[in-house]
């Protein structure tokens, strides 16, 4: 397994898509500071507006993340080969979803202490809420990848093919299906059969996490057994799918 996570991500950093993607976003950043420093700038306006722009780091940063673990391996049948070799089915499905993770989180760090470090270079001074707040916001971005890649991958699986999961991680991103599934967990019969089901939603969870933490200085641990939830069951589901389909070569 490890020498297949290794193989893997050599082969994920000859990949210049991600590199080039995040080299964008990061120079979007700069251009966003570029636009909106000026003298009235303050450490509010500056957190506000960056609070905003790490929004779409998910969605812009999360595809190309998404396509370099899983579109090439299938387009090349190198999964199928790799199966064919003796590697567990589970293996590779961990594996993968080990890869996600550390591709999320390194790409977080970096935006994550870009947006930190930047106050001091332009002479601001980030208050403590105002810290807490941008280093949650990336931290954020992370999980929304780790489990939208783990939730998209399930349809990847189950259709051996990329593009169906590349549909399912955009309208997961892009917070299309978060507003249908508001809509129908608001509806009043829906609230007085099973609850409501709103606060349950993984951007809720998150959200709430972080004002939690912000204004209390600590977390909800069943909202973080429901996050740690929204990571895991995907997995699980993805190699139940994956362990009773036929492969196709």
């Amino acid at each position: 397994m490890l020498n297949y996570l290794i193989a893997d991500l050599n082969r994920m950093s000859r990949k210049k898509s991600l590199v080039y993607t995040l080299a964008a976003y990061v120079g979007l950043f700069f251009i966003m500071v570029y636009m909106i420093y000026n003298p009235n700038l303050d450490a509010g306006g500056y957190a506000s507006k960056t609070d905003m722009f790490l929004e779409f780091y998910p969605l812009v940063v999360g595809i190309p993340i998404f396509l370099s673990i899983y579109s090439d391996d299938f387009k090349s049948k190198a999964m199928q080969i790799a199966i064919g070799y003796g590697i567990d089915r589970n293996k590779i499905i961990l594996t993968k979803a080990i890869e996600t993770v550390i591709l999320s989180v390194i790409s977080g760090v970096l935006l994550g202490a870009l947006a930190i470090v930047m106050p001091k270079i332009i002479g601001l001074a980030l208050s403590h809420e105002q810290f807490l707040g941008l280093a949650f916001s990336s931290v954020i971005g992370m999980l929304k990848i780790i489990v939208y890649v783990n939730i998209s991958t399930i349809l990847v699986y189950h259709y051996q093919n990329a593009m169906y999961g590349t549909i399912s991680f955009v309208l997961l991103c892009s917070g299309t299906i978060r507003i249908i599934l508001s809509l129908i967990f608001s509806q009043k019969f829906v609230v007085d059969i099973i609850g409501n089901l709103t606060e349950h939603l993984f951007t809720t969870l998150l959200a709430i996490e972080k004002l939690n933490y912000i204004t209390t200085g600590s977390f909800n641990i069943n909202s973080i057994i429901e996050i740690v939830l929204y990571m895991v069951i995907p997995v699980i589901v993805s190699m139940i799918i994956f362990r009773k389909k036929e492969l196709e070569f």
